[in-house]
C-alpha cells in the first residue's frame, strides 16, 4: 500500500551549492518533512521490502544496514525481513570518532551499544565482516546515482576498497535534487530506495 504523502518536488530551483551548503539545506528539508508526517505514516514507511530489491538477496549475501539518526530513514524493519531471508546482517562499527568504519554482524532486534556518532552499533566482540550489499543513509541524491553523505567519506573509502559491493542509498523523496556536486573520489550508487520508489540510475559508458 502506498502511503499518502504530500507532493515531493525535486529541488530544481536550487542554485548549484557547494556540498556544505547543500547538506545544511537538505538536512533542514529532511527534518521538516519528517516532522510533518504522522506517527502512523512514519511507522509504515520502509516497513515492507519492495519487490525490485529482493533479487539482491537471492544468494544470501552479507547485508549492511545502519541505525538511523536525525531524521534518517529507519531501515530496522527491513533488516529484520532481510535476516528472515537468510542473509547475515551487519551494521557500521567505529572504535572511536577518528577510526575507520568497519562492519560487524548484528542480529536484528538485539540491543545496540553506544556509538561514537550516535545511533548505536554492535558490541565490540561481534564478528567483523565485509558486506556484499549496503543500505546507506543519504543527505541527498540525484537521478544519476550521486550521493551526498555526512561528509566523512566513510562509505566512499569502503566502496573504493570493495568495488563489487552493491550500494543502495536510502532516503526520503524530498532529498532528491537535480544534480549533486561531485568530487573525483565520489562513487555513485547502484540503486536508490525512497518511501515512494525504487530507482536504478542509468549507467553511462565512458
Amino acid at each position: 500500500m502506498v502511503v499518502p504523502l504530500p507532493p515531493s518536488p525535486c529541488h530544481d530551483g536550487i542554485m548549484m551549492m557547494n556540498k556544505t551548503s547543500l547538506r545544511r539545506h537538505l538536512r533542514d528539508v529532511r527534518r521538516d518533512y519528517v516532522a510533518r508526517m504522522s506517527a502512523t505514516d512514519r511507522a509504515r514507511t520502509f516497513s515492507i521490502l519492495p519487490s525490485p530489491i529482493k533479487p539482491l538477496f537471492a544468494h544470501r549475501p552479507v547485508v549492511a544496514g545502519y541505525a538511523a539518526v536525525a531524521g534518517e530513514c529507519n531501515v530496522m524493519t527491513l533488516l529484520g525481513q532481510i535476516d528472515a531471508l537468510g542473509c547475515p546482517v551487519a551494521l557500521p562499527w567505529f572504535a572511536n570518532r577518528s577510526a575507520p568504519m568497519q562492519f560487524k554482524l548484528w542480529m536484528p532486534g538485539t540491543a545496540l551499544s553506544p556509538a561514537p556518532f550516535g545511533g548505536g552499533q554492535p558490541e565490540d566482540a561481534a564478528q567483523t565482516v565485509d558486506p556484499a550489499v549496503l543500505l546507506m543513509p543519504l543527505i541527498g541524491f540525484d537521478r544519476a546515482g550521486n550521493r551526498l553523505g555526512q561528509g566523512g567519506g566513510h562509505y566512499d573509502r569502503l566502496l573504493a576498497q570493495h568495488a563489487d559491493a552493491v550500494a543502495v542509498g536510502v532516503g526520503w523523496s524530498v532529498q532528491e535534487v537535480t544534480e549533486i556536486p561531485t568530487d573525483p573520489w565520489d562513487i555513485p550508487l547502484d540503486h536508490i530506495l525512497t518511501e515512494r520508489e525504487w530507482i536504478t540510475p542509468m549507467k553511462v559508458s565512458t
